[in-house]
């Protein structure tokens, strides 16, 4: 999915689902089905002000 979201120009993934079913073996060296969906999106970076309550320069450690 990252791979996917990075093509179109995404940043993240959100709202993830992952679901699976049983495909074969009735619970006895079986299969799985696994299939992984979610949203790509592109986040806007936020100054460090409003991420750490800080003013916003950046050149002191916490």
């Amino acid at each position: 999915m990252r791979k996917e979201a990075l093509i179109v120009g995404a940043n993240a993934v959100i709202a993830i689902d992952l679901d699976y079913q049983e495909i074969s073996g009735a619970g006895k060296l079986g299969m799985l089905m696994l299939v992984a969906s979610g949203t790509a999106v592109k986040l806007k970076d936020l100054p460090y002000a409003a991420t750490k309550g800080g003013t916003g320069d950046d050149s002191q450690a916490d």
